[in-house]
């Protein structure tokens, strides 16, 4: 269990994320009860670290998803122990949140409500299914706390609760979710969807958290104090894609990223080898050496792959991958309990209770569209 001695226990400022003393609103401090902290707890605590290294993969949104690809088929792989299904993608700007899940279905006529079934399916195999919110388009913004609150209310109720909403992917209680910020993303949408990620945090402490970013960012400061159980940058599309003939670059970002997370490092990754715009396939003979770097690090986790479709269409990349993406990280990670709750780390306890400035939703948990 949580090891915070009592004395410890003491009240956290509950306030909005300032981004400019123009946005920063007036807020009382309220005082974090006993069960809020021990959420803050146990949400730490549900990271852990992998033992070897494990394949995730996006799936739906943008591409056609044909028979082989369907979500049946990609969880009966073996291959994969995260799906994440691409995207809740429309939102922002007064406008209800939309998903669009790839041309294998119609979300506006109900036909992507025969995932649930898939879904079932994969989670019934041990594989975490997780929402992809964000996405590469311009099509969502965060623009206000608020937007934040309505967002993650929207998120949990329809997707996460197990409230029985029949949303666009049906009756569903998925694990989690998958913030993906698009290249480019503004300070004030990458810091409000964090806002939103704390709250749906806070519904439910057993839920997964990852996001995923391009790699010549750097990490923020709610990534370095455990707001996400896993990270999986983007290494394609920018400079710090893997080069065999200068690996410089990656490696300097990999070490940026894995010596300032406090969470799983997944290294994210393109499944095609001519796709538009997304520069940085490895073909799988350099592979074992692109990642000798990530696997000195105790964060090491694996591989999260862009996408399921092209996996598919050239030859099952994740399949001929698999054996090299499993060997073990070098240094075993101690405890997130010990770095989170007590121990030899509790000085990080002030600091968490600086930056989590959690929004408090409502305790009305009532299931509601929004």
């Amino acid at each position: 269990m949580c090891s915070v001695p009592l004395k410890n226990l003491i009240a956290i400022p509950l306030q909005f994320l300032s981004l400019s003393s123009k946005m920063a609103s007036s807020s009382s401090l309220i005082s974090l009860s006993l069960p809020l902290l021990l959420i803050l707890c146990l949400s730490s605590a549900s990271v852990a670290w992998a033992k070897a290294g494990e394949i995730g993969i996006y799936w739906g949104f943008p591409e056609s998803n044909t028979t082989l690809s369907n979500l049946n088929n990609t969880c009966n792989t073996g291959n994969f122990k995260t799906v994440s299904i691409a995207a809740l993608s429309n939102f922002g700007k007064g406008q209800v949140p939309r998903a669009d899940f790839g041309s294998s279905c119609n979300v506006a006529s109900g036909g992507c409500k025969r995932l649930q079934y898939d879904i079932a399916h994969c989670q019934k195999m041990g594989i975490k299914v997780l929402l992809t919110v964000g996405g590469p388009t311009e099509n969502y913004t965060v623009a206000t706390p608020q937007e934040a609150y309505r967002l993650a209310a929207h998120v949990y109720d329809v997707y996460l609760s197990g409230y029985g909403v029949d949303g666009p992917l049906g009756k569903v209680k998925l694990d989690g979710v998958d913030f993906f910020l698009r290249n480019g993303i503004s300070t004030t949408d990458r810091l409000y969807l964090e806002i939103t990620a704390e709250a749906i945090k806070s519904y439910d402490a057993g839920l997964i958290l990852t996001t995923s970013l391009q790699c010549d960012y750097l990490p923020s400061r709610a990534m370095e104090m455990g707001l996400y159980d896993r990270v999986w940058p983007r290494f394609y599309d920018h400079p710090c894609l893997f080069d065999a003939g200068n690996p410089e670059p990656f490696e300097s970002a990999v070490r940026v990223w894995t010596s300032a997370l406090d969470a799983a490092f997944y290294v994210g990754l393109p499944t095609r080898p001519d796709y538009p715009g997304r520069s940085g396939y490895i073909v799988p003979e350099e592979l074992q050496h692109a990642l000798q770097t990530p696997q000195q690090s105790c964060h090491y986790a694996g591989v999260m792959l862009w996408n399921r479709n092209w996996d598919v269409r050239n030859d099952n990349y994740s399949t001929t991958i698999k054996p090299i993406v499993k060997a073990t990280s070098a240094n075993p990670c101690p405890s997130s309990y010990d770095a989170h709750c007590g121990g030899s780390n509790l000085e990080k306890a002030p600091q968490l209770q600086k930056h989590l400035k959690i929004l408090v939703p409502s305790t009305n948990r009532n299931p509601r569209r929004i």
